[in-house]
């Protein structure tokens, strides 16, 4: 209700984007497929959370060298979206991952040509822009995720990684506390009644 009355995204229930691990050491087991865009060896993931900086969704165990798109594709909600989503709700996403009913994305070029399409996008942005804010903050509450100093040698040492990775999201939707709950009181009891 809070994306819909603030910004006009109506049943949006959360933001995904994609990040990166960064590794402190080249692995010995395949190296190639741990180097990424930016020229850095790492783990990549995509995140998802809802507006209130919780993250409900994180997607792991690829390797840097693996695309966004690939990497939402293994998600629970990317594969079995009737089970996940109810009628009407959706995520937004940024221009890199596949877009489909219960995910929405910028309009792109040459698409994006109205002023309508070009506010669309504007107002996404904005909205967006909060699971980059998640990911800033996981990474600067607990500092090992911003350089993984894991000797990547054997395959349990990548479950290690990505454990340590859940691990931190936990810790990071614990330190947000519980969501804040409507509670209804009843009146006090009139003298005599139990």
């Amino acid at each position: 209700m809070w994306a819909g009355s603030q910004y006009g995204f109506y049943g949006c229930i959360g933001a995904t984007d994609g990040t990166t691990f960064l590794l402190a050491y080249q692995t010995a087991l395949h190296p190639w497929t741990h180097y990424d865009r930016k020229g850095r060896y790492s783990l990549n993931a995509v995140v998802t959370c809802d507006w209130s900086g919780r993250i409900f969704s994180i997607v792991q165990g690829c390797t840097g060298a693996a695309p966004d798109c690939f990497v939402q594709t293994l998600a629970n909600w990317h594969r079995h979206p009737g089970i996940v989503f109810s009628v009407g709700q959706n995520l937004l996403g940024d221009k890199g991952k596949k877009y489909s009913a219960q995910e929405v994305g910028p309009y792109l070029r040459p698409e994006c040509t109205s002023s309508e399409r070009r506010n669309f996008n504007v107002q996404m942005s904005r909205l967006r822009v909060r699971s980059e804010h998640v990911i800033r903050a996981l990474k600067g509450r607990w500092a090992i995720l911003k350089e993984l100093r894991l000797g990547l040698s054997q395959e349990k040492d990548s479950a290690h990684a990505t454990t340590w990775i859940l691990e931190c999201c936990v810790l990071h939707n614990i330190c947000f506390g519980e969501p804040e709950m409507e509670t209804l009181s009843a009146d006090p009891a009139e003298p005599g009644e139990w």
